[in-house]
C-alpha cells in the first residue's frame, strides 16, 4: 500500500550515530507529504514516475473493482461481474510487471552451481523482461482504451 510517509532508508542504529540524518529524513518526509497533500504528487514521485505508477495503479484498480456502483454497460462489459473481472485483471497485470525477475527464477539459486547456470540465468532474465514489457504495453493500451470509463 502506498504510504504518504516513505520509510526511513537506514537502520535505527545508523540514526543513533547520525542524528542529523534522522532530522533531515524526517524533514524530507514531511515536505513530500505536504506536496502530496497539496499537489497530489511530490518530487520523489516524478523522479521515479514509472515505479510510482506501477505502485499506485494496482490498488486503485482493486478498490474501484471492489467498491464500484456502476459499470460501462456496453457490449464488452454488460454485467458488473465482467467489469470487476476486467479491473482486477488490469491490477494483476501491473503487479506482474513489477515482480522482480529473481523471484521467478529460484531454480537457478537453489541448485548451488550458479556459475554453471549463469547463461541459462541471463537468458531466462531476458525472457522475463520481454514478457513483462509485452504485458506492460498491452495493459497500458487497455487502460487507454477504457480511460473514459474509469469512474464510479
Amino acid at each position: 500500500m502506498l504510504n504518504v510517509f516513505k520509510s526511513y532508508p537506514y537502520s535505527r542504529r545508523y540514526y543513533l550515530l547520525h542524528p542529523w540524518k534522522w532530522v533531515y529524513h524526517t524533514w524530507c518526509n514531511w515536505k513530500n507529504a505536504w506536496a502530496r497533500a497539496t499537489r497530489g504528487y511530490c518530487g520523489e514521485d516524478w523522479w521515479n514516475m514509472d515505479s510510482w505508477m506501477l505502485e499506485i495503479l494496482p490498488p486503485m484498480f482493486d478498490e474501484l473493482a471492489a467498491k464500484t456502483h456502476s459499470y460501462p454497460s456496453n457490449e464488452e462489459f454488460d454485467t458488473p461481474e465482467k467489469w470487476e473481472r476486467f479491473l482486477r485483471g488490469l491490477a494483476a497485470n501491473l503487479r506482474l510487471c513489477t515482480e522482480d525477475a529473481a523471484n521467478r527464477m529460484n531454480e537457478f539459486y537453489n541448485d548451488g552451481n550458479w556459475l554453471e547456470n549463469k547463461d541459462k540465468y541471463f537468458a531466462r532474465a531476458k525472457e522475463i523482461s520481454e514478457e513483462q514489457e509485452a504485458i506492460r504495453e498491452e495493459t497500458f493500451k487497455e487502460i487507454g482504451r477504457v480511460l473514459p470509463m474509469l469512474w464510479d
